[in-house]
């Protein structure tokens, strides 16, 4: 559950901020519309200025209210990779 939520902080992904009831953190960048360019680029170079501070189980989140081009199928084409690279247990020969 949200604890707390921040706007427009001096972090690296600065528009919204919420910390939940077991200290996890939410960085969110807020866009009106997903596109490739400034505004996505923007974003990212805010995501790489963010690892630093980041816990295990925190989160970077984009939230637009559209997606335009290749980023409208970014969900499906990142929770793929995501299933790709999940941790399997090895197994013995």
């Amino acid at each position: 559950m949200a604890r707390r939520l921040d706007f427009e902080t001096s972090d690296p992904t600065d528009d919204i901020r919420v910390t939940f009831s077991d200290g996890r953190r939410a960085y969110v960048s807020a866009k009106r519309k997903i596109d490739r360019g400034r505004p996505l680029e923007e974003t990212l170079t805010g995501w790489v200025g963010q690892v630093p501070t980041l816990g295990p189980d925190d989160l970077l989140v984009i939230a637009g209210e559209a997606r335009f081009g290749p980023l409208k199928n970014l969900d499906r084409a990142l929770r793929r990779t995501a299933r790709a690279c999940a941790w399997r247990p090895l197994t013995s020969p």
